[in-house]
């Protein structure tokens, strides 16, 4: 698509054919109905707020097409400089710039070049179904690692696997981990300081502490009650010290060595421990913290930024481990602790459908509507083995899809994460060890 610019004189007039224009570039591109939406009122307020501050009558260019593949489209006004989403301005700036332009994922960026004042949107491209991808994916895999076992000779298998899958494997969860860290501190550390102040954040971390804790608990009492009588026992002599002093030991660990050792070493319960007191300490200090609130911001949204293109990455990888697993006779394992699997997923499947059922009866919600929003979390968490890899899905279906406020899930979602998988992590461990 080639850029095509078109050239207006300020007004109100022009502010409608500029909108109309904007909106039939969205159409073309493929963006959703709300984002487009939220394209038209972004470019409507900047346009009178240049109306509004003296520029009526000036020539507006507006310019649309796509850059490295990426649609934008860019609004040019002459005059002098009058930035719509300074920070000064109440109107426009901070109530607009909070609610609005943060919504789109990326704001609108601002700049003054050659006497003109220069407003670019990245115009976001409606996402392929998520759960489409994956099926396509495990399909193509399945059928690619079927016929390299028949037409691929083993050394050859076991060559490329050592050489091409494996590192490549490895390499994405470096990466993942990498961003990961980081991601987790700032979105934690910034959900606290959204949620307001120091009385609402300890009302929602009580309860979300007694939400997890209690689903978690119950998860375990009713695995200790269903394996048994489905698989090998699991007991062992002085499993339940060991259960105990392990999770003791992660309890006192909380507190990191330094500030760079939990992201060294991708502790989950370091770097949450560490936002959550920062955060609580932004709370607490306020507008004396305020450049350091904004800085924390910008950062989280540039690492979110980072996370989107990794996450992108996914289902190549989950079709590098699906003809790993069968190349490497994973599935040979497969054959002969058949029914362990069966026995866990059966589990996990009736934990989420009772979940799921009281979710539903609280908040009247159609229980297919809720399943279809989170399937493609559940997938990548299962697919991947990794929280961190499902963590920016499961935040924009939290956000985007569910309507759960930003500050919440971005504290809420992290929090669960060690709650359930970092205080079951030993418990895992003692049970593989028996079974084994």
């Amino acid at each position: 698509m080639k850029a095509s610019t078109q050239l207006f004189q300020l007004d109100e007039i022009a502010i409608d054919e500029i909108i109309d224009a904007l909106a039939e570039f969205c159409q073309q591109v493929g963006t959703e109905r709300k984002e487009m939406f939220r394209y038209r009122l972004s470019a409507e307020e900047c346009l009178l707020y240049w109306i509004d501050h003296g520029l009526r009558g000036s020539r507006v260019r507006l310019q649309m097409g796509r850059y490295m593949h990426m649609p934008y489209a860019t609004l040019e006004v002459e005059g002098p400089s009058l930035n719509p989403y300074a920070d000064g301005d109440e109107d426009y700036g901070g109530v607009f710039a909070e609610n609005v332009l943060t919504s789109l994922g990326l704001s609108p960026e601002y700049s003054y070049v050659k006497d003109c004042n220069r407003i670019r949107f990245r115009i976001k491209k409606k996402p392929p179904s998520q759960i489409a991808v994956l099926c396509i994916v495990l399909g193509v895999a399945a059928l690619i690692g079927a016929l390299g076992m028949i037409v691929i000779p083993e050394a050859i298998r076991k060559t490329i696997l050592d050489v091409v899958i494996n590192p490549i494997y490895n390499t994405f969860f470096r990466l993942l981990g990498c961003v990961a860290g980081p991601m987790v501190f700032l979105s934690v550390a910034w959900g606290v300081y959204g949620i307001g102040d120091a009385a609402t954040f300890s009302k929602i971390g009580r309860k979300l502490l007694l939400k997890f804790v209690f689903v978690t608990f119950a998860a375990s009492v009713f695995c200790a009650v269903y394996f048994p009588f489905l698989g090998p026992t699991t007991s062992s002599a002085g499993s339940g010290e060991g259960q105990f002093a392990a999770i003791a030991e992660m309890l006192l660990g909380i507190i990191p060595a330094n500030i760079v050792e939990p992201f060294l070493n991708g502790n989950t319960l370091q770097i949450i421990f560490m936002a959550v007191i920062i955060g609580i300490a932004l709370l607490y200090l306020g507008r004396q913290t305020t450049a350091i609130a904004k800085a924390i911001d910008q950062v989280n949204i540039l690492v979110q930024f980072l996370m989107q293109f990794v996450s992108k990455m996914v289902p190549s990888v989950i079709f590098l481990v699906v003809i790993s697993v069968i190349w490497s006779g994973s599935l040979e394992v497969f054959s002969t602790s058949w029914k362990l699997f069966i026995s866990l997923l059966s589990a996990m499947l009736l934990i989420t459908l009772v979940m799921v059922a009281v979710t539903c009866a609280r908040l009247k919600v159609r229980p297919l509507v809720l399943i279809r929003k989170n399937v493609p979390t559940f997938l990548l968490s299962l697919a991947t083995a990794s929280s961190a890899a499902a963590f920016n899905t499961s935040t924009n279906s939290c956000e985007k899809k569910l309507g759960i406020d930003g500050s919440v899930v971005k504290f809420g979602i992290p929090f669960g994460m060690v709650i359930q998988f970092e205080v079951m992590e030993p418990l895992d461990a003692q049970e593989e060890q028996a079974i084994r």
